[in-house]
């Protein structure tokens, strides 16, 4: 879901290592991932998206997403 963390932070908080390996291992297996505010960033930054700091400030920012390659869903 989230936390005050950045994607960028790995070496301070080992687990979104894991947590990004683990969102990769799943659609490599065709399963959904949905992910919030922290989250967004893992299945980003996993499936080889780039995470950004937005205009408005770290917490508000709305922008455009497209999609690469072929979903399964």
């Amino acid at each position: 879901m989230g936390g005050p963390q950045s994607v960028y932070e790995s070496e301070n908080y080992p687990y979104i290592r894991k947590e990004m390996d683990l969102v990769r291992k799943a659609y490599t297996k065709g399963k959904r991932v949905l992910g919030i505010c922290l989250g967004s960033q893992i299945a980003s930054e996993a499936l080889g998206g780039k995470v950004i700091r937005g205009p408005y400030g770290s917490e508000i920012g709305v922008q455009k997403v497209r999609t690469i390659g072929k979903f399964p869903f």
